[in-house]
């Protein structure tokens, strides 16, 4: 497979379309109106699960098979070691991960067992504080990095 180059811009543009569809889901959920149809609500709860799960691979993933996926390593010098300096994935947002993968990017019989279990409801506000963390020291050290 050949090799795709991109540049630094196109890396930015990327990331920060996830950061703030990501950001734009959960403040659109937080504010969503009282009268909002099943439709809607879906679109947010998909968003969510779709961006999160994303960005969860974004910052606690590595190459593996597929080179061209971008990761948070990609944005940093060699000498700042992203795996190093990040919190361990918490547990949520382990359950979180292996729930979108039910629900939105697999048809599963898992699927199926998160509704028997009345698991497949989304805290969006745990989501996007464990999630917003991570994103916050990432910034924070991409910043730092680039002084």
């Amino acid at each position: 497979m050949n090799q795709i180059i991109s540049t630094q811009e196109e890396l930015n543009k990327a990331l920060f379309y996830e950061l703030d569809m990501f950001k734009n889901t959960c403040l659109a959920w937080k504010n969503k109106p009282v009268e909002i149809s099943q439709f809607n609500k879906r679109i947010l709860i998909e968003s969510l699960a779709l961006h999160s799960r994303v960005l969860i691979d974004f910052f606690y993933g590595n190459k593996g098979k597929y080179l061209d996926n971008i990761i948070a390593q990609d944005f940093l010098p060699e000498d700042i070691r992203w795996s190093e300096i990040r919190p361990e994935m918490s547990y949520f947002l382990k359950k979180v991960k292996i729930k979108a993968n039910k629900q939105l990017a697999h048809l599963c019989l898992g699927r199926i067992e998160l509704i028997r279990k009345d698991e497949h409801g989304w805290q969006f506000d745990k989501v996007y504080q464990e999630l917003g963390a991570v994103i916050n020291l990432f910034l924070k050290i991409l910043r730092e990095g680039k002084k």
